[in-house]
């Protein structure tokens, strides 16, 4: 029952939750960049260190119906 409007949805199926339907749609634009860098190789004979390497990445969400987000991300392994 919408106790705004008055209206009732029933439902005959045991454990449904009785809901109107509902029809939407969405327009999404995103893009993706990724950079990947090695700082440090074997082949430079630093003592403790086989390897080091830079992840630079951003990710980029334009939505029609609740905005945009942009997601950055760094890491080294």
């Amino acid at each position: 029952m919408d106790l705004v409007a008055g209206s009732v949805y029933g439902s005959h199926l045991l454990g449904h939750s009785p809901s109107p339907d509902v029809k939407g749609d969405r327009n999404v634009v995103s893009g993706y960049l990724e950079l990947a860098v090695p700082l440090v190789s074997s082949d430079m004979g630093i003592p403790l260190v086989e390897s080091l390497d830079l992840q630079l990445a951003l990710r980029y969400e334009d939505y029609s119906d609740v905005g945009s987000v942009t997601n950055p991300k760094a890491a080294m392994a």
